[in-house]
């Protein structure tokens, strides 16, 4: 028996069925999509803890379930959640790509869940949707966390350029958006060869990083560029070029 994992998405019900309607199992991979057909404009019952608590959790969207050939595994191979999770991902952003495509006003939809079947029995993980928890913070711990924050606080009141790194370092990281932090480092210094200058991280850190985030083509790492470049040399992990721009940026407001 196959080790087999069936995707289940949260989306909008209207998308979900129109999807459901596009990938019926009749494409190369046997992609199929199976979702519930709504009626009118989704609602939600405002004077009941259920209705308030579902439309807290959920809003309008509801569930499909997806399977493909790509989450089915040959019999003895046990791939881990994170690699079928991996997969479905990949699976939906082409969806996604098609549904927008179709349809400007196509509501995107994720993955909620993934299960498996195999002979040995079935499981099922919550692909990430649980909130993140954490034990302890590193945020007040050191003596100079205090005047640090202080410091660029006020820096931020008046100056551009430290409100624009502060609002960039705060979105999610991606190429695109580590790129824009050492875009305006790197022009208030006055230039590439400036700020290598300042040693505030390696000249080959810098390099590395600028190599890697014009080379990357990972959608979902926020590729800045299109298209498929030659890549001679192995790119620098995202979380590494994280760790570059992060301690470039500390060090650099330190020096205001």
């Amino acid at each position: 028996m196959p080790f087999t994992y069936t995707a289940r998405l949260r989306g909008h019900p209207w998308d979900l069925w129109g999807l459901s309607k596009i990938f019926d199992g009749s494409n190369a991979d046997h992609t199929r999509i199976v979702a519930t057909q709504p009626v009118g404009r989704p609602m939600y019952d405002p004077h009941t803890d259920a209705g308030r608590l579902r439309y807290a959790r959920l809003g309008f969207d509801d569930f499909a379930l997806l399977t493909t050939d790509a989450l089915t595994f040959p019999e003895g191979s046990q791939p881990t959640f994170d690699v079928a999770k991996s997969v479905a991902n990949e699976i939906i952003l082409r969806i996604n790509g098609i549904g927008r495509l179709i349809d400007p006003e196509y509501l995107t939809v994720s993955l909620y869940e993934l299960s498996y079947v195999c002979r040995g029995g079935s499981g099922s993980s919550d692909a990430g949707r649980m909130p993140k928890n954490k034990e302890n913070t590193w945020l007040g711990q050191h003596p100079a966390h205090q005047p640090f924050g202080a410091l660029v606080f006020s820096h931020a009141a008046s100056n551009t350029a430290v409100r624009f790194v502060l609002d960039a370092i705060a979105l999610p990281a991606t190429w695109a958006s580590l790129y824009l932090v050492y875009d305006a480092i790197k022009d208030e210094v006055g230039g590439q060869a400036a700020l290598e200058k300042m040693d505030w991280v390696k000249k080959s850190e810098l390099s590395d990083f600028r190599y890697s985030a014009n080379t990357s083509r990972q959608l979902k790492e926020g590729a800045r560029h299109g298209g498929i470049p030659d890549a001679p040399k192995p790119l620098i992990t995202l979380s590494n070029a994280t760790d570059i721009i992060e301690r470039l940026a500390r060090a650099w407001l330190r020096s205001i």
